[in-house]
């Protein structure tokens, strides 16, 4: 009967700033047959220098000293565990992008690559281990305790090398439609029948993260006959302002601290009117907003911390708790791999790419490689210069447009307008969380 397992959290305090942290939970017995898809599943997360929770809380962060993951297999039971250990204060966090990086790897799978890259490395440290006779020994007798059975090393290579990623499942949907999406599996074919109520262009896309060139795999389906063709969309508003994509937008004013739109609304009486108008929202940036606000006499006794506070006062007046629910959803599904959860630009998908410079668009910069081929960094949306000098109008032109050159992909024929709207909301929400 296997043991019936349950959540705790032990502390056993130490003297010392340090803490040495050890999280699990059940994982498979050594007779499971998926136990080698379970070993390179840590191999991904956190085994090795180029294992994610390595690369991001070790060399990103720099957060913890040591940090790995690792599978204990019984004749009955598993575990799947992670160690670190790192300075008292940063546990917590430390702890919760841990549990950032399980939930992306089970909500995303795996990147174009990583499979491979685990394999080679228990496949590697397995061989390396064994070239001991004392420890190939040991090992044999604690697989034959646990299993019943000795099995050669060559076939337990193999066995690695069997395994396929679901990861590299995709799945289909048409955009700015409610239809389900529909998975794809590795080598298989999959027919489904679509029903289109009218004439027009549709862009299909891929809604899993399933490698970096994620964003290429999209097309049209172009449906006719009777009916009112589908509308051709508006002229967007960046289009109308002949606000230029490209160039960063940085605030030139941006608050002392997070600023509080609670506090802000013991202001709203002194606002002019214009400060929560849809068309101002829309088309200044919070800072510029700031800037007009500074120059009201009747606002003159509001400090700037104050005057901050009130302008994200209006800028909560244009958004409520469900549009906010909806475009944190969005932004989970469509923008965190690159992204990240956090908004810091540091999602699975981005790590290690240059940061982007617009002189690669308007000077020729760069090398020989075309811009439409390659990738850069995002930016990060904690820091209050980004997005406090980013007007929404601005924010919906780079998600219609997409990143031109810096592998954001275009979002105009997918996401609906209010879906863009959900998600600009939710992004000012980031701005001074780090």
């Amino acid at each position: 009967v296997p043991p019936v397992t349950h959540s705790s959290i032990n502390v056993f305090p130490r003297e010392g700033d340090q803490a040495y942290v050890e999280m699990g939970f059940p994982g498979l017995d050594a007779k499971n047959p998926d136990r080698h898809a379970m070993w390179l599943a840590c191999g991904v997360i956190g085994a090795g220098t180029s294992s994610r929770l390595y690369q991001r809380i070790r060399e990103d962060e720099g957060m913890v000293y040591t940090i790995y993951t690792f599978p204990q297999l019984f004749s009955d039971c598993g575990l799947i565990e992670t160690h670190f250990s790192t300075e008292s204060e940063k546990a917590e966090t430390v702890i919760k992008h841990i549990a950032e990086e399980f939930k992306c790897i089970k909500e995303e799978g795996l990147v174009e690559g990583e499979l491979e890259r685990a394999k080679r490395w228990v496949k590697g440290t397995l061989v390396r281990k064994l070239e001991n006779t004392e420890a190939r020994m040991y090992w044999l007798g604690e697989h034959y305790m646990m299993t019943g059975e000795v099995m050669p090393l060559d076939q337990i290579l193999g066995d690695f090398d069997k395994v396929t990623s679901d990861d590299v499942v995709h799945s289909f949907a048409i955009g700015r439609m409610d239809l389900p999406a529909v998975d794809i599996n590795p080598g298989e074919v999959v027919e489904t029948t679509l029903t289109f109520d009218r004439p027009g262009k549709y862009t299909f896309y891929c809604t899993r993260w399933c490698g970096m060139n994620h964003w290429r795999m999209r097309g049209i389906i172009e449906v006719t006959g009777p009916g009112q063709p589908v509308p051709p969309d508006p002229q967007p508003l960046f289009l109308k302002l002949g606000l230029d994509l490209d160039m960063p937008q940085p605030a030139g004013v941006t608050p002392p601290a997070p600023p509080s739109a609670e506090h802000g609304s013991s202001f709203a009486g002194l606002l002019p009117a214009y400060a929560i108008s849809r068309d101002t929202y829309l088309t200044n940036s919070p800072a510029q907003l700031w800037q007009r606000l500074r120059g009201e006499p009747s606002l003159a006794g509001l400090s700037d911390a104050d005057l901050w506070d009130a302008v994200a006062w209006t800028g909560q007046q244009q958004t409520n708790p469900e549009r906010l629910s909806a475009g944190q959803k969005l932004f989970a599904a469509n923008c965190a791999a690159c992204h990240g959860e956090t908004g810091k630009g540091d999602g699975v998908m981005a790590r290690g790419l240059p940061v982007w410079d617009p002189a690669f668009m308007h000077a020729g910069g760069g090398d020989s490689a075309s811009l439409a081929e390659r990738l850069f960094s995002p930016p990060d949306f904690t820091d209050p210069k980004v997005l406090l000098g980013t007007s929404p109008a601005f924010l919906e032109g780079k998600i219609i447009r997409g990143g031109m050159g810096t592998g954001m992909p275009y979002w105009g024929p997918i996401l609906t307008s209010a879906q863009m709207d959900q998600i600009i909301a939710y992004l000012y929400t980031f701005v001074g969380k780090k």
